[in-house]
């Protein structure tokens, strides 16, 4: 994948938690972050063992990281 900003080669990897990754329009406050108002849910944890992972790409040029939902 190329960079939409720079158009350099992304590295491919993964954006991981101990906890859910969530998307949100703006920051909140909430020690959960599910629970605020417009929260998207991107992953969590399957079962005991496994910590919540999403594919990820990362430009090295421009510090950016897109995620693959």
């Amino acid at each position: 994948m190329n960079c939409p900003s720079c158009n350099k080669e992304m590295e491919s990897g993964f954006l991981q938690s101990v906890g859910l990754i969530c998307w949100l329009k703006t920051r909140t406050r909430f020690r959960h972050p599910e629970r605020a108002k417009g929260s998207i849910r991107l992953k969590a944890c399957q079962d005991f063992l496994e910590y919540p992972c999403v594919v990820a790409f990362r430009c090295s040029e421009c510090k950016m990281i897109v995620l693959k939902e």
